[in-house]
């Protein structure tokens, strides 16, 4: 199974979270919101994920690999 994660971009009612890092980046209760995300997909058995990512995509790309 395939799945497609699109990263929220700048967000205006949690801005002051996006400063140093995408919010994609943020990290919640210990891992970031792209790293649950990651894992809910995969605990649903999927194996493929492409990430769309507009803001700082360089920063995403290092950590999802």
């Amino acid at each position: 199974m395939k799945a497609v994660v699109i990263c929220p971009d700048r967000r205006a009612e949690v801005a002051f979270l996006a400063r140093k890092q995408p919010l994609a980046l943020v990290p919640v209760l210990g891992p970031t919101l792209l790293d649950h995300w990651l894992a809910a997909l995969a605990d649903q058995g999927v194996k493929t994920v492409t990430i769309l990512a507009s803001d700082r995509p360089d920063q995403v790309r290092v950590v999802s690999h």
